[in-house]
């Protein structure tokens, strides 16, 4: 019997909260990305503003789900048969940008969230998508944000002057509440899973920007 985008969606978020309770117990955030998780209502039909046609996937998936289906094959495998039904979307013109050509070549969606399958409550969650040789400029948000790379590598820095750090595909990232974090990646995209457990709405600021940006209900990820 076919599945409808929800069945399909939901079957991926079960394989990711298991993955968060064997994988990735113990790690730093994952117990508040699944109390959060755990609390959200996700028997609802698709909100009004998630649009499924004219979808487009982003072109590095394939790649990566390569890698996660070496680590993790369910979840890999939820994933693909999601991938057609995912929505990627870009920062809003309210919300200050990084400079540079990162905002050419990266994506990201939302299952949870406004605007995502589900409406979430003061929570979201979804996939973030960087293409080879892309620096995200450093950056920081009121929302705590748990990152689990399903790809790799990449290298993170997570203060203005502090080194960059080569992170493997499959490790778990906790940004706490306005913690500075910068991403970039070499010859591999990267395809990570991110949650803001809370304050979803809360201030967005690209470091050295002047201004900071309070997000609004279509808020994104990082």
């Amino acid at each position: 019997m076919a599945q409808n985008p929800c069945q399909i969606t939901a079957r991926f978020l079960d394989s990711y909260k298991t993955a968060l309770e064997i994988r990735l117990a113990g790690k730093k955030g994952t117990s508040e990305v699944l109390t959060r998780l755990n609390a959200q209502n996700c028997s609802q039909s698709l909100t009004p503003n998630a649009n499924f046609q004219n979808v487009s996937t982003c072109r590095y998936l394939a790649t990566t789900l390569r890698t996660t289906y070496e680590s993790n094959q369910p979840l890999a495998d939820s994933i693909a048969a999601l991938a057609p039904y995912l929505k990627w979307e870009r920062m809003g013109p309210h919300i200050p940008r990084p400079p540079g050509p990162f905002m050419d070549d990266y994506a990201f969606t939302k299952i949870v969230g406004p605007n995502g399958v589900f409406p979430g409550d003061d929570f979201m969650m979804g996939f973030f998508m960087m293409g080879p040789d892309q620096y995200y400029h450093g950056h920081y948000h009121a929302a705590p944000e748990h990152y689990w790379l399903l790809s790799g590598p990449s290298e993170w820095q997570f203060s203005p002057d502090g080194p960059w750090e080569e992170q493997p595909a499959g490790t778990a990232l906790w940004n706490r509440s306005f913690q500075f974090h910068a991403t970039r990646t070499g010859a591999a995209p990267l395809l990570a899973i991110w949650a803001w457990t809370r304050d979803i709405s809360g201030i967005y600021q690209i470091a050295g920007a002047g201004g900071a940006s309070t997000l609004d209900k279509s808020a994104q990820s990082g």
